[in-house]
């Protein structure tokens, strides 16, 4: 899933006019060990808001990914 991940990253980049941010190491691990209840739509979704976070050059961390799924998770239930 982490190889995934990574994958989108350009490309979720790209429609927020951003460098592709990388993934860090405890981040790819993390993502490895959540259940995508969402598939890819939701790892998209998570990766997208952790991407409006980063600074240029800083990799997505466990904080980031963290604070987006919060983040997607409840606009999902409001929504």
């Amino acid at each position: 899933v982490a190889d995934v991940a990574t994958a989108m990253l350009p490309s979720i980049a790209e429609g927020l006019g951003i460098h592709p941010p990388r993934l860090a190491e405890e981040a790819r691990e993390e993502i490895e060990r959540e259940a995508w209840s969402g598939n890819l739509a939701e790892l998209r979704a998570v990766l997208t808001a952790a991407s409006c976070e980063v600074r240029e050059g800083e990799a997505i961390s466990v904080r980031h990914l963290a604070a987006a799924r919060s983040r997607v998770s409840g606009s999902a239930a409001r929504g």
